[in-house]
């Protein structure tokens, strides 16, 4: 009896109380890197993805958003504002990835942003509800280390949901909106860097 007495009292004495406060743990200041499958799984967050990828710079967030025919069965077609429609020819998804990877890795650039606004859609094209079409204006602002460069326009998206529920773009259409901004369009600034 002596021996179950001391065995419950030292199991007492280890053991602390279950309605003690305990010492908070820190908090997690890194956050993880959200999976870029999150980032285009509505037309809405393709965009979004679109803008991290100049934000960040980040060429694996421009490449997830463009169809690739490796894939699925359809082909990236890019088509360019009229003026610099010579210089673009048989512009492909790799002649779009090779573009964006200069950009980025271009050494007297210091900051560069992408900004979307006015976005009209997405809207069915077609009888499929996993085609759809968005169109926007943009303005790239590229901080180079002696001046600014702006490109404005407009650019218009189809784009197609895999059968992951993932959204991908698939033609792409580039216009200028005003006389003004004719050799400062996006499809000027991919021919600058092709």
């Amino acid at each position: 009896m002596k021996t179950i007495l001391c065995i419950i009292l030292l199991i007492f004495l280890g053991c602390t109380n279950p309605f003690d406060t305990r010492e908070p743990s820190p908090p997690d200041v890194q956050t993880p890197i959200q999976p870029i499958s999150n980032l285009q799984s509505n037309p809405d967050s393709l965009l979004k993805q679109l803008q991290y990828a100049f934000q960040e710079p980040n060429w694996n967030y421009y490449e997830s958003v463009l169809v690739n025919p490796e894939d699925f069965p359809i082909t990236f077609h890019f088509v360019p504002q009229q003026d610099a429609a010579y210089r673009l020819l048989d512009w492909s998804r790799d002649d779009e990835l090779a573009y964006f990877r200069k950009l980025i890795t271009d050494r007297q650039r210091n900051e560069l942003m992408l900004q979307i606004y006015n976005v009209k859609g997405p809207v069915q094209t077609g009888t499929s509800q996993d085609t759809l079409q968005v169109q926007f204006d943009y303005q790239i602002e590229i901080n180079n280390q002696l001046y600014t460069e702006y490109y404005t326009g407009q650019s218009i998206f189809r784009i197609f949901r895999s059968s992951q529920s993932l959204w991908y773009i698939y033609y792409w259409e580039d216009f200028q909106t005003t006389a003004d901004d004719a050799d400062s369009t996006w499809s000027i600034l991919k021919a600058t860097y092709r």
